[in-house]
């Protein structure tokens, strides 16, 4: 019997170390998947960094513009809203004198 002992002892041996080495090769491979991953997303996080700031530049440029042509608009609105009352009040005035005075 001992024989067989030896033998299942063996047997168990050799399986043990070869779940140990399994394992070993699994945890080596996720460790290099887990470098690779990390080294991958910093530069996708690099990317879209340098890709936000470009769209938040240009957004911010053209607001400028958009602010200056609002800016514009709107003098130039004020400006024939201003003459367009001069010539209401002038309006006013001609009607007033054609009326005969009220008593």
């Amino acid at each position: 019997m001992t024989s067989m002992e030896e033998r299942l002892g063996a047997s168990f041996a050799l399986l043990s170390s070869q779940i140990l080495q399994s394992r070993q090769e699994t945890n080596d491979a996720f460790l290099a998947m887990r470098t690779e991953m990390t080294g991958e997303f910093a530069a996708v996080r690099g990317e879209m960094a340098g890709g936000f700031k470009a769209a938040r530049s240009e957004t911010h440029d053209r607001f400028e513009k958009l602010e200056t042509a609002l800016a514009a608009g709107l003098g130039d609105a004020r400006h024939y809203m201003k003459i367009l009352y001069e010539d209401l009040l002038g309006r006013i005035t001609l009607l007033g004198e054609a009326w005969p005075p009220r008593q």
